[in-house]
């Protein structure tokens, strides 16, 4: 029978033995009650006045088991039959209730060992992947969650989650709206998890909906406007080596973001720059959905599908913003911008942070993103490194 001193070698086995002899000595506990409970199968039938054979205590010459006994000596028989049966089930009753006593000390230290490694169990078990992951956030998205309006999506915030889901539209465009929500749910599911990647917390194409982790610092385009005249030159180069490594990453996915922009990038809490907003993005088997301002846009036929050249070019322009702090000529509209830029005349970089990497970009001489990288990283002009940026700008600005 179990008893307390087994927890002294049951707690040092690994997890799974030490459950296989708890299970053990529970059955063998079960197995005991049903013995007792079996004693009462034996007792005497005092109706007939027969003695079971081989059970007789006091067997006379001349008498049998099982024969009839007389009344005085049938009745002392039970009684010592009796008497002996009760001491039994008592001492059998009391060492079933030392051995559940013991099973539960030994549970308590069991489940005290090894929770963690049951919940590290746990945890693999229902782990995801942060491309499909729901999120847990129940709130639901009102007016007064609106932090943006953008052509396919509205943007709430909820908590720590930002979710973006289809803009209404009075003109029909809802149904579009809904793919492009679609489409960049199966980018992010694409991407999966990465440091120039905003952290996408539920991404399945058959919702309406996504959501993204909450970036308090905004978008680097914001930050740069707030935070400039702080900003180190070896900060910046820092963040256009990541912009330029998020395209290189898209690139390698067969993706074609369709509208880089300073804009697009988020700034996470280790000031590292994350690119987002993948509703217009071309990807294998979908066309784009839109295409690049004026400012970002690489003249071309518009009937054709986006490039990796028009990301290029569009890169360049997210690159004047990062050591300007303003689109390329942007005291100029739209149709003023394309002419220029179909004429290649382009806004002067000259002195401007990475400008001969920018000026590349626009004339189309890179062949690829990695070029770029790879330029770009040549080409570093440690002059630039400790540049405050208000020195930049007012150098880029001819003032």
């Amino acid at each position: 029978m179990f008893n307390i001193t087994v927890i002294r070698w049951i707690l040092p086995l690994p997890p799974w033995k030490s459950l296989l002899c708890l299970l053990s000595t529970i059955f063998s506990s079960r197995k005991s009650i049903g013995e007792l409970d079996g004693d009462t199968n034996t007792e005497d039938t005092a109706a007939n006045g027969k003695v079971p054979a081989g059970t007789h205590p006091e067997t006379k010459p001349g008498v049998q088991p099982g024969s009839t006994l007389p009344a005085r000596m049938l009745e002392r028989h039970h009684q010592i039959s009796n008497g002996k049966r009760s001491a039994s089930k008592i001492s059998g009753l009391v060492e079933v209730l030392r051995t559940y006593e013991a099973i539960k000390i030994t549970m308590a230290h069991f489940i005290q060992r090894w929770s963690g490694w049951v919940g590290l169990l746990l945890k693999r078990l229902t782990w995801a992947p942060a491309s499909t992951r729901v999120s847990t956030d129940t709130t639901q998205p009102s007016q007064q969650s609106i932090i943006c309006v953008g052509i396919f999506s509205t943007v709430h915030r909820l908590g720590d989650v930002v979710r973006k889901v289809p803009s209404p539209s009075d003109t029909g465009d809802f149904p579009s709206n809904c793919k492009a929500i679609r489409n960049e749910a199966q980018i992010y599911s694409l991407l999966g998890s990465h440091t120039r990647i905003a952290e996408c917390l539920s991404a399945n194409p058959t919702d309406n909906h996504i959501d993204l982790h909450y970036y308090p610092n905004g978008t680097l385009l914001d930050y740069i406007k707030t935070q400039g005249d702080n900003i180190s030159g070896r900060r910046r180069w820092r963040w256009g080596q990541q912009i330029i490594e998020a395209v290189v990453l898209l690139h390698s996915h067969g993706i074609i973001h369709s509208d880089l922009a300073l804009r697009q990038y988020l700034v996470d809490d280790r000031l590292d720059a994350r690119l987002s907003d993948f509703g217009a993005s071309a990807f294998p088997g979908h066309d784009a959905l839109g295409l690049e301002n004026a400012s970002h846009c690489l003249p071309r036929d518009f009937d054709q599908p986006n490039t990796v050249e028009s990301d290029l070019f569009a890169l360049g322009s997210t690159l004047y913003e990062l050591g300007t702090g303003v689109a390329p000529y942007c005291d100029l509209n739209d149709n003023e911008i394309a002419c220029q830029y179909a004429r290649e005349v382009f806004p002067d970089v000259s002195g401007t942070f990475c400008g001969e990497i920018i000026l590349q970009c626009w004339k189309r001489n890179f062949i690829s993103a990695e070029h770029v990288l790879s330029s770009y990283n040549t080409l570093l002009k440690p002059d630039f490194k400790d540049t405050p940026f208000l020195l930049c700008r007012i150098i880029a600005n001819g003032s």
